[in-house]
């Protein structure tokens, strides 16, 4: 980002808002887009990325594996998810079979090192749009948040996954 080598050139242009509701000033060359692309209505997003993005422009999703990993977490998951049909999703798979991306290229970097506390871990997951704690709702969320401390408890004795 902008504290990068060359993050602060005059040709760039960085934007941190909701696309659906960003005032922009194209033509970009580039739009990037992350782990939060499962929030937003995808053929709306990806109308404007081809409205704004000049003739040959990219758009660069980034994307993480993460969790523990374990069928234990994966049926918590399911079972609180305000999604009721939930299932691990790739978005990026299913942005290609749609006929919304295509990829160019891909790099994989890391592994990059990320040690959360039990809370962090547990707070990242409520970023998970099916685990929202906006939807979820208070009950549902003490719930999920007490069986997935102790399970990761019982996985991480010293309190850091």
């Amino acid at each position: 980002m902008k504290f990068r080598p060359g993050g602060d050139s005059g040709r760039l242009n960085w934007i941190h808002s909701a696309v659906e509701s960003t005032d922009v000033s194209p033509p970009y060359s580039l739009v990037t887009g992350g782990e939060s692309i499962h929030w937003i209505d995808l053929s709306t997003v990806f109308s404007i990325f081809e409205r704004v993005l000049r003739p040959g422009g990219v758009v660069a999703m980034i994307g993480r594996r993460w969790g523990t990993g374990t069928d234990e977490e994966m049926d918590l998951i399911k079972r609180s998810s305000t999604y009721r049909n939930y299932r691990p999703r790739n978005t990026f798979a299913e942005l290609e079979s749609e006929g919304l991306l295509r990829r160019l290229d891909g790099e994989i970097f890391g592994p990059s090192i990320w040690r959360p506390t039990i809370a962090e871990y547990i707070q990242a997951r409520h970023s998970q749009a099916g685990l929202s704690q906006e939807w979820m709702g208070e009950a549902m969320v003490d719930e999920f948040d007490v069986e997935m401390e102790a399970m990761l408890t019982r996985m991480f004795p010293g309190g850091a996954l």
